[in-house]
């Protein structure tokens, strides 16, 4: 600032030449506090996210959960974890296509993690395709049930998926996002594919650390 005032003082030109200067290195930080703040927001930035539940009993006593991300990765990294919550046995089973998983399984509260190790270092800017399908027991005995998805990172388009057991269809289900606080009926959003009912619902621009609830009646 004050080489700026000294050189308004000598010449109005070389003032403005200072202040066009010094602006574009304000601009040039904040540029690169940003792009820090996105490299160092995990290990990395998830492009698209899908996840689904195969509810697959009529009593729905075993599900799998099929979890998709398309990622880009802010650093090298060589090992990720993954996590779960809810009732029942939530890592019954657990099948990771892009590492292997390692045990014992850690406990945190009511979540459960478990670190996946990647077959090869992954550097900064690399994409990859992370798919892993988790099976659960006996987590879905009540008349009214629920399923989240959580996304600790921002995301361009997220989509949740549930496909409800064949002879058991939702009599009721209601969508709340913790970003807005809302709750919203989409019963009529269910629907029919073959014998069952099929709950499909895409996000664009996926805040950091919002969460999706669908909650249902069971007949």
């Amino acid at each position: 600032m004050i080489s700026i005032a000294l050189a308004a003082l000598a010449s109005p030109v070389a003032g403005a030449f200072v202040a066009g200067g010094l602006f574009l290195v304000v601009v040039a930080f904040v540029v690169y506090v940003l792009r820090q703040r996105t490299y160092f927001d995990g290990p990395y930035r998830v492009l698209n996210a899908h996840c689904t539940w195969h509810l697959e009993e009529p009593d729905a006593s075993v599900a799998v959960v099929t979890k998709r991300h398309e990622v880009e990765f802010n650093y090298e990294t060589i090992a990720l974890s993954d996590y779960a919550w809810g009732d029942g046995d939530q890592f019954a089973d657990y099948v990771c296509e892009y590492g292997t998983p390692l045990k014992p399984r850690v406990k945190d509260g009511a979540r459960e993690y478990v670190v996946i190790s990647l077959p090869a270092q992954r550097q900064r800017g690399d994409t990859a395709t992370l798919v892993s399908h988790r099976t659960i027991h006996n987590s879905f005995p009540d008349t009214t049930e629920w399923v989240e998805f959580e996304l600790k990172r921002r995301a361009r388009s997220s989509t949740i998926e549930v496909r409800f057991p064949n002879g058991r269809r939702p009599t009721a289900a209601r969508l709340w996002r913790k970003s807005d606080g809302h709750t919203h009926d989409v019963t009529s959003s269910l629907v029919p594919e073959g014998t069952r009912l099929v709950f499909r619902h895409e996000v664009r621009r996926i805040r950091r650390d919002d969460v999706l609830r669908l909650t249902w009646d069971w007949p």
